[in-house]
């Protein structure tokens, strides 16, 4: 029975289009589900590594016709209360600042904040606008670095030949 689950988890990945998530690391196969809908990728599980967490993030986005990704996997690592606190008023900060600026659509935007390092990830409308939400991140106290992985919506419109 398990194994048909596997079988029928990975034909669907395969018709969503999401099978690059599984064909770069088997291990995602049991610890990460996907569901596609309509272009959004939701993502559920447990990994190891918070690096992991955040290349699957990065991997759905990857993946053609993608509007969105939610990302739900879960950290299977000690917890440091200190560190998820100043993570958490980062990503806290960056998102209240991205909400109040009224040249960035704040809801195109999945932020992420890991040890004091900043990973945004989503579709802006313009070149302006990627720099402007890049240039908010960088603003605030504490930041190591900003890691940007935000798509134009103009790379997303399909090309007629």
């Amino acid at each position: 029975m398990k194994s048909r689950i596997i079988l029928i988890s990975f034909i669907f990945l395969i018709f969503s289009g999401c099978v690059g998530l599984i064909i770069r690391d088997k291990s995602y196969l049991l610890s990460i589900s996907t569901k596609v809908l309509d272009g959004r990728i939701f993502l559920t599980g447990k990994v190891e590594e918070p690096e992991e967490k955040l290349h699957l993030t990065k991997l759905a986005w990857e993946t053609k016709g993608v509007r969105s990704v939610r990302n739900d996997v879960k950290i299977k690592e000690d917890f440091n209360f200190v560190q998820s606190a100043k993570d958490l008023l980062i990503t806290s900060q960056l998102r209240a600042a991205l909400i109040f600026n009224k040249n960035i659509k704040a809801t195109n935007y999945q932020i992420d904040t890991y040890k004091k390092k900043i990973f945004i990830y989503g579709i802006s409308l313009t070149t302006d606008e990627r720099k402007e939400v890049i240039n908010e991140a960088k603003e605030i106290l504490d930041v190591k670095d900003v890691i940007a992985s935000i798509i134009l919506v103009e790379d997303l419109r399909i090309q007629k030949n």
